[in-house]
């Protein structure tokens, strides 16, 4: 998908992460934990890319009755919606989004700040 790339970004406290942002600036998917360094995240981004095919669709309402996914190995979790849902449909095509343009999609070259 042509536009579609990972962000790399520090927030408060210096943690790193990760964010799949589609052609239109939306964010389709984001890392799943923090890193302490941007070179960490940019490995979280590359294991994700190893493992995306591997890792089953974990979809679930929580406790507000709105539905996310995520998309674990054993007990790491790769990435999660950026949101939370309406419906089981919604959710599964966004899910189904991520997995479709994270696996093309290339890392910006430059790490963000957002506070």
């Amino acid at each position: 998908m042509a536009g579609a790339r990972f962000q790399i970004f520090t927030r408060r406290y210096g943690r790193v992460e990760w964010r799949l942002v589609g052609a239109n600036n939306w964010v389709l998917g984001r890392s799943g934990t923090s890193y302490p360094t941007a070179g960490d995240a940019l490995l979280g981004v590359a294991r994700l890319k190893l493992e995306l095919d591997a890792a089953p669709d974990e979809m679930f309402v929580d406790r507000a009755g709105g539905w996310r996914w995520e998309l674990r190995i054993d007990d790491d979790i790769l990435a999660v919606g950026h949101r939370v849902f309406r419906g089981r449909g919604e959710c599964r095509g966004m899910l189904a989004r991520f997995r479709e343009v994270a696996a093309v999609a290339p890392v910006d070259a430059e790490p963000r700040v957002f506070r």
